[in-house]
């Protein structure tokens, strides 16, 4: 099937990557940004469209279009701002030379009752607040994080714990591409929130045999590679894959171990402009 096939759309953000290191001194040379921005604050907008499972764990992906935000207001030579697709956008309470603690805002994604979830009720998404601790070393290009957010006002409510690490790959002038591991713990109610079946619902669904009770565990767990090509008069654009699996306590959900699958994929490109 068509939607089946969406998986194989991560290949292209890598075939580009490894296509553009070829040319990377040829098109460094022409369209690179060399020069340093001297303004302290400075923001970028745009939008990065991608392909992402229907829900973790769903074996069909959707594609889906969320704007580019990055913002750094720089204090004695400091970002100040925190921009990550795990913990949303924020700010730096604390900075101290390469650790930090800040607070994050972001909106968790539910999923609805659609194919092979037919019969289940939908999960609406929820407003996330995170604390963030980091560290960060511009020199060699690495950083870790860990993210505590919490969520409500929706049906995917509860505590995820993340703990991610990536090296940004110093190749070339363009092509520097950043590998990265993250995995996240839930605890019981939002693993039941999300993944959670009743008996009602087994009842109601034609393809979903068993009840079941969401317990606090690792959720999942993902490996990721992106590149941002910084271009001549303040454009960027963007290219992304990952591969994510499923663990333990959500690994045994119905919606995953019955009707889905335990390794997803995903992928997308976006372009940004500077403001």
């Amino acid at each position: 099937m068509i939607r089946n096939k969406l998986k194989y759309l991560l290949f292209i953000p890598l075939i580009i990557l490894f296509s553009l290191n070829a040319q990377a001194e040829i098109i460094g040379k022409k369209w690179l940004k060399d020069e340093v921005i001297k303004e302290d604050f400075y923001l970028w907008l745009g939008a990065h469209i991608f392909t992402t499972p229907t829900y973790i764990g769903s074996r069909k992906n959707i594609i889906l279009a969320r704007p580019i935000i990055e913002i750094d207001k720089r204090l004695k030579g400091e970002t100040v701002f925190i921009v990550d697709k795990t913990a949303g956008i924020g700010v730096k309470l604390f900075d101290y030379k390469n650790a930090y603690i800040g607070i994050t805002g972001f909106w968790r994604r539910g999923w609805d009752g659609k194919n092979d979830l037919e019969g289940l009720q939908d999960r609406n998404g929820s407003l996330e607040a995170s604390t963030v601790i980091g560290y960060i070393n511009n020199d060699i290009g690495f950083e870790t994080m860990f993210i505590s957010s919490w969520s409500w006002l929706g049906d995917v409510d509860g505590l995820i714990l993340t703990a991610k690490a990536e090296q940004e790959l110093r190749l070339n002038r363009l092509f520097r591409p950043t590998i990265g591991a993250q995995v996240s713990w839930g605890d019981d109610e939002y693993m039941n929130n999300y993944f959670g079946v009743s008996k009602k619902e087994v009842e109601n669904s034609p393809f979903i045999s068993n009840d079941y009770i969401g317990k606090n565990g690792f959720r999942d767990a993902r490996i990721y590679v992106n590149n941002r090509f910084d271009l001549y008069d303040g454009v960027r654009l963007y290219l992304d894959a990952y591969m994510g699996f499923v663990l333990g306590e959500a690994k045994n959900s119905p919606i995953v171990a019955e009707v889905g699958q335990d390794i997803n994929y995903g992928g997308g490109f976006g372009i940004s402009f500077r403001f």
